[in-house]
């Protein structure tokens, strides 16, 4: 089943991988944290300046960006938060968040003009029709065992620097004002023109197959998804996006990344030195 997509405010922006299929009624209560949604802090107005305005928050993994947001507003008692590009609900990682006034502003700059790092892994052998572990995905090939990481590390190397990418066909891009999903679900042809994007960097961190584990650098507008699928593509026996974790945006990094159980016990932490 192709869930309804997490919308980021910038279609465009993918930052892997945020904008898919997913349902927000159905999955509302997927997560089981204690973040104390019942509470709510009452800053005063003198207290709020001195929030800080571009926060790193852990994002699990089953919850949408929105519902991320949705419990930092409750949580802190702040209506006026946003997040600086999407995560997929089946991702994990660093989603940096404005707070306030001043921080959603800061937003509007600081999206898609950062820099990512993400640890991802490709499963080899299979194709998804999403890209992704959101599937239907079919096998196609035991070949992934026959192909050395010298092999791989060659063909990785085609895909650094500025690179002609397409996007997904379930993605929130919009064609004639439909989001591309939208059509895809209803079984229409989706065409979506290859835009440039930069890869910096591939790290192979281990090779078990048929699972390939990468470190990635990046810049805006990067699909990971599609990344894993034209890689399999290149590497003949098909690949797909099986997990995803984004560790760093700009100066931002996972490593101090709040997480909504520390934030409900101690909505404090959002406050500036």
């Amino acid at each position: 089943m192709i869930r309804q997509p997490d919308i980021d405010k910038d279609p465009n922006n993918s930052d892997d991988e945020g904008k898919k299929y997913y349902n927000e009624q159905s999955h509302s209560h997927s997560v089981p944290i204690n973040c104390g949604i019942d509470h709510c802090s009452n800053y005063t107005p003198n207290q709020r300046k001195k929030m800080r305005q571009l926060v790193a928050f852990y994002k699990p993994k089953d919850m949408s960006s929105f519902q991320l947001v949705s419990r930092v507003r409750r949580l802190i008692g702040e209506k006026k938060v946003g997040h600086g590009g999407a995560l997929d609900p089946l991702a994990e990682g660093l989603l940096v968040l404005g707070i306030g006034r001043e921080g959603t502003k800061a937003l509007a700059s600081f999206l898609n003009k950062e820099n990512k790092e993400y640890e991802a892994i490709f499963r080899l052998g299979e194709v998804s029709e999403t890209y992704d572990g959101e599937g239907p995905i079919t096998k196609i090939s035991d070949d992934e065992f026959l192909i050395s990481k010298q092999e791989i590390e060659d063909i990785l190397k085609r895909f650094v620097g500025e690179i002609s990418q397409t996007p997904p066909k379930y993605s929130a891009i919009k064609i004639g004002g439909k989001r591309a999903y939208d059509l895809a679900r209803q079984g229409k042809e989706v065409f979506l023109k290859p835009r440039p994007v930069v890869i910096e960097k591939i790290e192979i961190l281990d090779y078990s197959p048929p699972d390939l584990s990468l470190r990635i650098n990046c810049g805006a507008g990067v699909y990971i998804r599609s990344l894993a699928n034209d890689f399999g593509q290149a590497v003949g026996c098909g690949a797909y996006l099986k997990d995803l974790k984004r560790t760093r945006v700009g100066n931002f990094s996972l490593a101090e990344a709040i997480n909504l159980d520390d934030l409900a016990r101690n909505p404090d932490l959002i406050m500036g030195v």
